[in-house]
């Protein structure tokens, strides 16, 4: 993939926030359940979307 001309134009956290880059299970290896790692694949949340939320958030806390 070719840089932008700009810098200003591309965030470097781009993969963090775009759904595009968030495949089921991208967040697996930062939850654990019951004491073990989460399965890919699993669905221990309400929704999806709750996981997605709860993923963004912990990488929000990894980064800052």
């Amino acid at each position: 993939m070719p840089e932008p001309h700009d810098p200003a134009e591309r965030s470097p956290f781009t993969l963090t926030v775009s759904p595009a880059f968030r495949p089921a299970g991208w967040y697996s290896w930062l939850i654990c359940r019951d004491g073990r790692p989460y399965q890919r694949g699993e669905r221990s949340f309400p929704t999806e979307q709750k996981a997605r939320a709860d993923g963004a958030a912990a990488i929000e806390r990894l980064l800052r």
